[in-house]
């Protein structure tokens, strides 16, 4: 009977010393399935640059063609061929695109060609812009060819202040002369009123407004080969009726 009574004795003592072992078991296995649950999700690295080094040696370009003195030059846009180099000289001929002409000289900026006709009896030689010529290279060579000058503007205007009766002698637009040979044309509010050689303008035809107004006179010098590119003004104040 001791016997039975030791049995059953270390029976329970074996069995409680067994249960916090297995409980120990469970509690780090699902510790451990937390950590696998939480761990990061792994990220792929960007590629590594390639090492293969870029071309250094420079497209080969074609050189443009260089131009002189007798070359042929060809229009790529119509363009007016004028009596000198800049848009304040008068029109000679106009020409077109494809057109070609023998370049005899240049202005002092390179940016005007002084061009012959090859198939112009009268040999007019004329000056059209750079910019309209097929792209060229090497304009200095050509030598800076002569061309006309335009007038200077004369240095002063006057006229008086105010008028009242546009008819009487009091309105005169007087201007300092300049060289010999150039020609004035006066200028109204935008309408030419006089064109002429002298160095007055009596203004006898000038309207009479309803009210009072200012009547702006322009001034604009010229000779036989193009207009100044400057004018002179004055202003006259005009009572009104």
């Amino acid at each position: 009977m001791k016997k039975l009574c030791l049995f059953l004795c270390l029976s329970a003592l074996l069995a409680a010393c067994s249960t916090p072992s297995n409980r120990t078991r469970q509690n780090g296995a699902s510790r451990r399935t937390q950590a696998v649950a939480m761990a990061p999700a792994s990220i792929t690295p960007w590629p590594t640059p390639s090492d293969t080094p870029l071309p250094t040696t420079p497209p080969t370009l074609t050189p443009l063609p260089t131009f002189g003195i007798g070359s042929t030059v060809t229009l790529v846009s119509d363009a007016i061929c004028r009596k000198g180099p800049g848009e304040s000289y008068y029109e000679v001929l106009p020409y077109f695109t494809k057109d070609t002409f023998e370049a005899v000289g240049r202005d002092e900026n390179a940016e005007w060609v002084l061009v012959r006709d090859p198939f112009n009896s009268n040999d007019p030689r004329c000056w059209i812009p750079a910019a309209a010529l097929a792209p060229i290279d090497g304009l200095t060579g050509l030598q800076v060819a002569d061309y006309p000058s335009l007038p200077t503007p004369p240095t002063t205007i006057t006229a008086p202040k105010r008028v009242c009766g546009v008819t009487s002698p009091a309105l005169v637009i007087k201007w300092s002369p300049v060289a010999a040979g150039a020609q004035y044309r006066l200028f109204r509010n935008g309408e030419l009123i006089s064109t002429q050689s002298g160095d007055s303008y009596f203004d006898s035809n000038a309207p009479k407004p309803r009210q009072d107004m200012v009547y702006t006179y322009v001034l604009q010098t010229f000779n036989d080969d193009g207009d100044s590119p400057h004018t002179l003004s004055v202003g006259v104040s005009v009572c009104g009726k």
